[in-house]
């Protein structure tokens, strides 16, 4: 224990170097902007991404130790944790002044993040709702397609926006004048919402699914399962983060707060899911005792 602490404190030591020193080169020009809430992000980063390598230690630990579990048990919790870990990683785009570069990455990264936390959700409800097979799930390429064709949307719906934004942009304008600077980011902030709708419609059907799914199982005095229950419970307080950061990004007066609200719903909502998705697993797997099918379970519910 003593070593995974020593390297974890030693990984958040290189994080904060190099994130610290790319800012630095950064904002070394005269047009360089600096947001006083970038060394707020800096620290969420770093606590997000040690979180999310401590939950993978954990996990890794308990399964190797208990047996191993089958690659389509856990496929979809490690897709997850690649989904909260691209979120954090994203948010290092904000740190940097605002170019018309870190403009698209932060347009692209924030909607892909966002689906794909949302498509593997939507899947694991689908999980749940769907017959059974021999081996007791649903077939694994099932699942890879319906993921694909979820993210593939958002995808298409995030490189036209970037072409379309290009194309409406008088050629006369030079990349200075093109940066998100505080005079455009109202448009800009309200942009990246419209580009959400998608996401908004895909979480929207997954509360559905699985509120119709939860009280289903508590009318047939059946016990419900414990994945549903999680994954409501995420959906409804993202949902509700989701609407504090676009109320906060919209009302205030300050330019730079749709930035910042940008960027502190994408690490809200990513350790919310987090927590939720993954503490209560942690806590089962700290006190088995036995491995195989029994872990497989404990993971996949």
């Amino acid at each position: 224990m003593k070593r995974i602490t020593e390297m974890m404190t030693n990984i958040a030591f290189i994080l904060a170097t190099l994130v610290l020193s790319a800012s630095a080169i950064e904002l070394r020009g005269e047009s360089s902007m600096v947001y006083p809430w970038v060394v707020v992000i800096l620290v969420l980063i770093v606590i997000g991404l040690l979180t999310v390598l401590l939950v993978e230690i954990v996990i890794v630990y308990k399964v190797v130790r208990l047996g191993g579990v089958p690659c389509r048990s856990i496929w979809l919790g490690q897709l997850l944790l690649v989904a909260i870990t691209l979120s954090y990683l994203s948010l290092i785009t904000f740190v940097f002044k605002p170019t018309r570069v870190t403009c698209n990455i932060i347009r692209f990264s924030i909607g892909f993040c966002y689906i794909l936390m949302q498509s593997v959700l939507l899947v694991k409800v689908l999980l749940i709702l769907s017959p059974k097979t021999q081996a007791g799930f649903l077939k694994l390429g099932h699942q890879v397609l319906i993921l694909g064709l979820i993210i593939c949307v958002q995808v298409i719906i995030n490189v036209e926006w970037l072409f379309l934004e290009d194309s409406q942009s008088p050629p006369s304008l030079t990349n200075d004048a093109r940066r998100c600077q505080p005079v455009h980011l109202s448009k800009f902030f309200y942009d990246i919402i419209a580009s959400f709708t998608y996401i908004f419609l895909v979480g929207l059907v997954i509360v559905s699914i699985t509120v119709k799914t939860y009280t289903s199982m508590r009318k047939a005095d059946e016990k419900p399962n414990a994945e549903a229950k999680w994954i409501l419970i995420t959906s409804c307080v993202t949902s509700a983060v989701w609407l504090v950061w676009i109320a906060v990004g919209a009302l205030l007066p300050f330019p730079e707060s749709a930035v910042a609200a940008l960027a502190v719903g994408l690490w809200v909502t990513a350790t919310i899911t987090l927590l939720i998705m993954f503490v209560p697993k942690l806590h089962k797997l700290a006190t088995l005792k036995d491995g195989g099918k029994t872990t497989a379970m404990v993971l996949y519910e």
